[in-house]
């Protein structure tokens, strides 16, 4: 099983990889055996999948017990100068109401110890059809990314594909205020918002809300209907509303 999964993302074994499985195995490596292995090997790059196979925790929910039992890792790579990725899961629901730190299952001290948090959360609201992941981050060493990667995922028996599908806001995980801002953008002659609601399938009230705050922002411009004297259209603001800019306004925002 784990060679046909390699085979699905690479055709050929890369160079110097090596891969030790473990599944069914009672006696699993202690961390001090992990970094003998390292020095031996001089490995520099070791993936650990999964955290909670491993048995390295005795208790992962407790908040005392955790940092001191993961410390040990650190030393591993102070040690041998290798570079750690340990695979984690997510609390139930996919940790959708909580930061990239406190997303993981079990205890929150757990969250604070890695020195980079890269987390795939579900984007609920995605083309039909479509399997969409927003990778949200928490990067200790480097700025926070005004926006985060939205991928696109397909897996068969025999295959695994993955591209870039966009962009998300922090705060549009789902993705909603990016579609209607992509309904405005499609939309040269502008929308009322009768439209917009009727082309994304978000409630009215959504739709009127972050319109709106598209607007106060800048992002987009309100202007009467020519067809009904008492109605609003909405569109994407373009260099006509914003002199000072010297650039169209991207498809993304």
């Amino acid at each position: 099983t784990l060679k046909k999964r390699l085979s699905m993302v690479s055709r050929t074994k890369p160079d110097g990889m090596d891969v030790l499985p473990l599944r069914g195995e009672i006696d699993l490596p202690t961390i001090r055996q992990i970094k003998g292995m390292i020095k031996r090997k001089g490995y520099g790059f070791v993936v650990v999948d999964s955290l909670y196979r491993t048995g390295w925790l005795s208790e992962e929910n407790n908040n005392d017990l955790v940092p001191k039992e993961l410390a040990k890792l650190q030393g591993v790579t102070s040690a041998t100068s290798a570079s750690l990725l340990i695979v984690d899961h997510t609390a139930k629901g996919g940790g959708k109401d909580r930061s990239a730190v406190d997303s993981s299952r079990g205890a929150s001290s757990k969250g604070g110890f890695f020195d980079s948090i890269l987390t795939l959360r579900p984007q609920e609201k995605c083309p039909e059809g479509e399997n969409r992941v927003i990778l949200d981050m928490a990067l200790r060493d480097f700025p926070a990314p005004p926006t985060l990667p939205v991928l696109s995922y397909s897996f068969t028996a025999s295959s695994c594909e993955m591209d870039v599908a966009g962009e998300a806001e922090k705060g549009d995980l789902n993705g909603t205020r990016q579609r209607i801002f992509e309904s405005l953008h499609r939309s040269e002659d502008g929308a009322i918002i009768a439209d917009i609601v009727k082309r994304t399938g978000i409630s009215q009230s959504t739709v009127r809300r972050i319109t709106n705050e598209l607007v106060g922002e800048g992002k987009a411009v309100e202007f009467p209907d020519p067809a009904h004297k008492q109605r609003k259209k909405f569109r994407v603001s373009d260099m006509a509303d914003n002199p000072a800019k010297n650039t169209k306004t991207p498809p993304k925002q």
